[in-house]
């Protein structure tokens, strides 16, 4: 049993530091100016400046969201065809090494 008392909560790594209750710079007056600027922040989903141009077809970017997919998978595949081979010609030459 300690000799001393013990913090309720010791923190982090039994550092009996409290941790703030938020980060200091949410008090800087600068920040605190540009939320009280911004009444309505809204949701982050549908931001405009998020938003797709006119021009796009929703269509024609599934498609290339489907097309990068697809190219990423293959290039998945080829490197663990890769990496398998370069297996195998370590095991080749270690054995040609302990043959010879």
């Amino acid at each position: 049993m300690p000799s001393e008392p013990v913090p309720p909560d010791p923190g982090r790594d039994e550092d009996p530091r409290r941790v703030p209750p938020w980060p200091e710079w949410m008090d800087d007056p600068a920040y605190l100016a540009l939320r009280a600027a911004d009444e309505d922040p809204g949701d982050p989903d549908q931001d405009p400046e998020d938003a797709l141009p006119t021009d796009v077809d929703p269509g024609e970017l599934a498609a290339e969201a489907e097309r990068i997919t697809a190219d990423r998978a293959r290039a998945a595949e080829v490197g663990l065809v890769l990496r398998s081979l370069c297996y195998t010609v370590t095991a080749l030459r270690s054995a040609v090494t302990a043959a010879v």
